[in-house]
């Protein structure tokens, strides 16, 4: 069982007046599916950090996981947001990517794998559902996700051409 580790950074661009608060900005975590959800609970009501990093050692899937989701689909304040997973099951992506739609701040998605884990069978579905993320989320400015899970061939379509467009051109803001 991996143990938990917490890492809690103040944003070095915050105002530091004397009459400001002082809460942390950057929460990161690391741990393994018991830590998790009993963390996950914890987030709902949360409008103080502005970064969430995840280095989960897990599935990604089940209650805990879709805690967490919910929590952070209304969290105000966040900007970005990194899982580092072992993987995530179709059903966790579509849920992850589309409590990500009308998402207030969030400027930074980020995806990635633990292991060197390659899955290339998923590419098309999981390209697609990244492409609605961002057709319905207008705030993103920089989404990355492993590059096995992406179609290439999408943008040889006219629609996949159009969105990779606005994808390059939302990005280079």
């Amino acid at each position: 069982q991996q143990a938990l580790q917490v890492g809690i950074s103040n944003d070095e661009n915050e105002n530091n007046n004397a009459g400001s608060s002082m809460c942390p900005s950057k929460l990161t975590i690391s741990c393994g599916t018991l830590e998790f959800a009993n963390f996950a609970a914890g987030l709902s009501g949360n409008s103080w950090l502005h970064e969430l990093d995840f280095n989960l050692h897990f599935f990604l899937q089940g209650p805990s996981f879709q805690t967490c989701i919910s929590a952070l689909a209304e969290h105000k304040a966040l900007l970005t947001l990194s899982f580092a997973y072992l993987d995530m099951t179709d059903a966790t992506w579509v849920v992850l990517l589309q409590s990500m739609y009308r998402h207030p701040t969030l400027q930074k998605l980020v995806l990635k794998f633990t292991d060197n884990f390659v899955d290339t069978y998923r590419r098309l579905a999981r390209t697609q559902q990244m492409m609605t993320l961002v057709e319905h989320n207008t705030i993103l400015e920089e989404i990355v996700w492993p590059a096995c899970q992406q179609d290439e061939l999408l943008v040889a379509d006219e629609v996949g051409v159009a969105v990779m467009e606005v994808l390059e051109s939302s990005f280079k803001n």
